[in-house]
């Protein structure tokens, strides 16, 4: 059974992936606006977006569906600047997807993103025209792009702190969590134990004292199948080797 957290994420996961679907036909028609040709609109939006998607969706492993997703929204961010003719206004969507990319709450997939945020601005700064608009920007494209890069990574150092400070918190909330439940089964077992074992064995040894030998005999029978069930249930769930239970000295008993 998936647990709350991981049912989130899951949530969190598919609602990226039907928003990059939504992104194509959006970015489709601002492309056809823009005066693209149709080769245009499929090689650069609906053949990356559809794979992203799909890998997003399909893939086993989750980190490479998460990243796929990530990396999905930063492509996405880059084709809204280039549709947008690289106006200032276009680059606040890559904070968007940002914050988008830092609800999958992993490291390696949000500092993937960074990487393809700084990478895009830094190889497309050589050609100022396909990643600015305003003439002094297209007079300093490479200043410009180290600006834009400073910014990324300070959202970067940003959100890192935060999600470090998240996982300590969900770290130490299981933690204690569990705590809580192990507390709980060992007071369960000591009243099973109470309950089943030593008030049978008080009966045997009270019954022993009457001279009623029939009736201890019946309640230490109780108590020893009590202790075996205890001891099944409380071994149920562990991969057990028949060599721990080897003594290496005989039980202590009296006679």
């Amino acid at each position: 059974m998936r647990t709350g957290r991981h049912q989130g994420q899951a949530g969190r996961h598919r609602a990226i992936v039907v928003l990059l679907l939504v992104h194509v036909p959006v970015l489709w028609v601002l492309g056809a606006r823009a005066g693209w040709t149709l080769t245009h609109a499929v090689s650069e939006v609906v053949l990356p977006l559809l794979g992203f998607a799909a890998l997003a969706w399909f893939a086993r492993h989750p980190r490479l569906a998460a990243g796929a997703g990530a990396l999905g929204l930063m492509y996405v961010s880059a084709v809204v600047v280039h549709v947008a003719g690289g106006v200032t206004e276009a680059h606040f969507y890559f904070f968007v997807a940002f914050g988008l990319v830092a609800l999958y709450r992993d490291w390696l997939v949000f500092f993937a993103a960074a990487a393809f945020a700084v990478g895009h601005h830094v190889l497309l700064a050589f050609d100022g025209g396909l990643l600015f608009a305003q003439p002094y920007q297209l007079e300093r494209p490479l200043f410009w792009a180290a600006v834009h890069v400073s910014f990324v990574t300070v959202v970067t150092a940003v959100q890192g702190v935060g999600m470090y400070d998240v996982a300590r918190s969900v770290t130490a909330r299981t933690a204690a969590e569990t705590a809580v439940q192990r507390s709980e089964e060992r007071r369960r077992t000591a009243l099973e134990l109470h309950d089943n074992v030593v008030q049978a064995l008080a009966t045997a040894n009270y019954a022993r004292s009457l001279g009623e030998d029939e009736m201890s005999g019946a309640a230490v029978s109780r108590a020893l199948a009590a202790s075996q069930e205890l001891v099944a249930e409380l071994l149920a769930d562990s991969a057990v080797d028949e060599h721990m239970l080897l003594r290496r000295e005989p039980a202590p008993s009296e006679v």
